[in-house]
């Protein structure tokens, strides 16, 4: 009989206490207001540019406005001024990155369970939510895949409650050595 190696016979099981789908639809949310003050921010810069053209304005004005206008570009994107590319914003780029880093495996499969809750429950996304949260560890609740750490590596799990060390015998060796 054939040995499998063990990575194939033994699935891998991480367990995440978050969900990737509610941080999804906070940073959807995010970007949906973010897109509301954006207009703003733009006639702001347009306000400043214009300021600048001010006659007789004293250089210090000038390059505080710049720098007050650059800030403003920052955040809302614009074009680089020496190669005309285009760039985002700071906001867009942060909320693209926290998009990037959602594990996608796990966000496909709450989503779709999710799904098929809404639909089970003709709509009521609130108890759709509420039946996919049964699921999830508490906050301080050790899930079942990590209770075995202590048998796996040997060593008991640690007591946090408890002020026991490990190194208790150990120190009055040393304290009698001084």
């Amino acid at each position: 009989m054939e040995r499998l190696p063990v990575d194939t016979l033994v699935k891998k099981v991480t367990m995440i206490r978050w969900s990737p789908r509610k941080v999804k639809e906070a940073m959807d949310k995010t970007e949906e207001l973010v897109n509301r003050i954006l207009p703003i921010l733009e006639q702001a810069r347009q306000v400043v540019a214009e300021a600048k053209k001010i006659p007789c304005l004293p250089n210090y004005m000038t390059d505080r406005m710049s720098s007050l206008e650059s800030d403003i570009e920052s955040i809302t994107g614009g074009v680089f001024r020496y190669s005309n590319t285009p760039f985002k914003g700071r906001l867009h780029n942060r909320i693209d990155y926290i998009r990037s880093e959602l594990p996608k495996e796990d966000l496909a499969r709450e989503q779709a369970e999710f799904d098929k809750l809404v639909a089970f429950f003709n709509g009521d996304t609130a108890k759709a939510e509420m039946t996919l949260n049964l699921g999830k560890p508490k906050p301080r609740e050790v899930p079942k895949e990590q209770l075995a750490m202590g048998w796996i590596t040997g060593k008991p799990e640690p007591n946090l409650a408890s002020n026991e060390t490990e190194f208790e015998g150990e120190s009055d060796e040393l304290l009698s050595e001084v």
